[in-house]
């Protein structure tokens, strides 16, 4: 679907009374949202920005900031949207910056900022103006700045045809209104609300938590998009206030699992304490910065593997308390079936009678399903997989050429797994000096990287039976089937 900006064009001419993007106080309609596009294209290309120049956005209005960086797509110039003050803009070299009043705080003096002004948006300029053409299918059209909460922060690049090959699985999921939160990343809100638009649907932009349920109710909003931490505020809201959100059927939420959602719940009951454990000090930093603000609840970090973890987690417990263990993720289902099994049992022989453990697991889907996640036209889960050859050039001194290999993702039935493998492209020799190590590689040789185990929900039960634990509750997503599993010691 290269051609989704095309049908965001379409609908403004197909569909000019339906609404295009709505705030709370605010709706722009398809046919507003073509006119403004144009008029704030022809605007730009007065400017003479240079063809290859990367152009700032930061609007705090959602729906100013998304057709400017459409009317920006429409001539062929690349943008970036960004927050006030967002780490990592030092490091970028702007042609402009096309900003709000606020935005000229936030610059070097020398970049060349741009107000944009409630004029952009009303009397029309040089109608009969020729427009420069827009992008090809592979032209990087977008890029989006990582938080940097983990590390530096760093420039991603989004192609038209991968924002394309987003949009055309976002097809797949029934929904007329779809809600973003201000403060996604361009990866993240931007493509989600260019999705919606190519569909000819509606896209809701809320300030705060209290607004967006407001709108769920107001709008019968079907989809949200939204962070982690955003999606524990919405929680929050909405418990407060006795909302029953009957119309959502879709959370789309970007990070790791809501562990915090889990936490924020139980910690209104009574105080916590939480053991995180990972072998990753980085993650570690991340989850405490992200969980130490939850009231009633106390985290502690151990850099461990699981095992030694939990055995020094439990040994902290009071007389009488209980643990929950959250193995979530579906982290198990990468071990081989007999090694997780293991895993489970040892888990338990830390455990006391009565504890308990939410055990993730992703369930058995079609092949050609499980495929293309595996396989995703982006390239999301070929960057992720050869990210091991990266980190071995890095850390152990190889000398991986990443270009050389090719990612694979094979599904294989009796085991019922999905596997991935890296393909050499041509013959070829490795040295990992850091473990007296030299590898040959023959032409079309794999790498098998990881192995991703599939089950079924009755086989989880039995799985932790024969680990000491019986199953109390099971809650599986039919969307995409997906099973959490509680199990209690026995």
């Amino acid at each position: 679907m290269n051609n989704w900006f095309e049908c965001i064009l379409f609908h403004t001419r197909a569909q000019p009374q339906t609404p295009a993007m709505v705030m709370e106080d605010r709706t722009v309609t398809y046919g507003m949202l073509g006119a403004a596009i144009e008029q704030c294209a022809r605007r730009i290309a007065a400017l003479n920005i240079p063809p290859a120049g990367l152009v700032a956005v930061q609007i705090k209005n959602p729906i100013r900031d998304l057709t400017i960086s459409l009317a920006l797509l429409r001539i062929g110039l690349r943008s970036i949207s960004l927050l006030q003050a967002q780490p990592g803009i030092e490091s970028l070299n702007f042609a402009a910056v096309l900003g709000d009043r606020e935005a000229a705080r936030f610059f070097d003096p020398a970049a060349r900022l741009i107000e944009v002004t409630d004029a952009w948006f009303g009397e029309d300029v040089a109608a009969g103006a020729k427009l420069p053409a827009g992008f090809q299918a592979e032209q990087v059209c977008r890029l989006s700045l990582t938080s940097g909460a983990t590390g530096t922060p760093k420039v991603v690049s989004h192609r038209v045809a991968d924002i394309g090959r987003r949009a055309l699985k976002f097809m797949g999921i029934n929904w007329t209104f779809a809600l973003c939160m201000p403060g996604l990343s361009s990866a993240f809100g931007f493509t989600t609300a260019c999705m919606t638009l190519a569909a000819g649907r509606t896209v809701c932009f809320a300030e705060s938590p209290f607004q967006a349920i407001r709108m769920i109710d107001l709008f019968s909003i079907d989809f949200v998009r939204c962070s982690t931490e955003q999606l524990a505020a919405l929680t929050r809201v909405a418990i407060k206030s006795g909302a029953h959100l009957r119309s959502l059927r879709n959370i789309w939420v970007g990070g790791s699992v809501p562990t915090r959602v889990l936490l924020e719940a139980a910690a209104r009951r009574r105080r916590l304490g939480y053991y995180a454990v990972d072998v990753s000090r980085a993650a570690l930093a991340a989850c405490r910065a992200t969980l130490e603000e939850v009231p009633g609840l106390t985290v502690h970090a151990l850099e461990r593997e699981f095992v030694p973890g939990l055995i020094e987690a439990t040994a902290w417990r009071r007389e009488g308390e209980r643990v929950l263990v959250l193995f979530l993720g579906s982290t198990i289902g990468n071990l081989e079936r007999e090694k997780g099994e293991r895993l489970l049992a040892r888990a338990r022989a830390a455990m006391r009678r009565g504890d308990g453990m939410l055990l993730a697991t992703d369930l058995v889907k079609p092949a050609a399903q499980l495929l293309t996640a595996y396989d995703d036209p982006a390239g999301v889960t070929a960057a992720f997989d050869k990210n091991v050859l990266a980190r071995m050039n890095r850390e152990l001194g190889a000398d991986f050429d990443l270009g050389s290999f090719r990612h694979e993702a094979r599904w294989n039935e009796s085991e019922r797994r999905i596997e991935m493998h890296l393909r050499a492209r041509t013959w070829q020799v490795v040295t990992v000096p850091s473990a007296s190590l030299r590898a040959t590689f023959e032409a079309g040789e794999t790498l098998w990287t990881e192995s991703s185990h599939k089950f079924t929900p009755e086989e989880v039960v039995a799985l932790g039976a024969r680990a000491g634990f019986r199953s109390e509750a099971q809650w599986i997503d039919l969307e995409w089937p997906f099973a959490q599993t509680l199990l209690v010691a026995d």
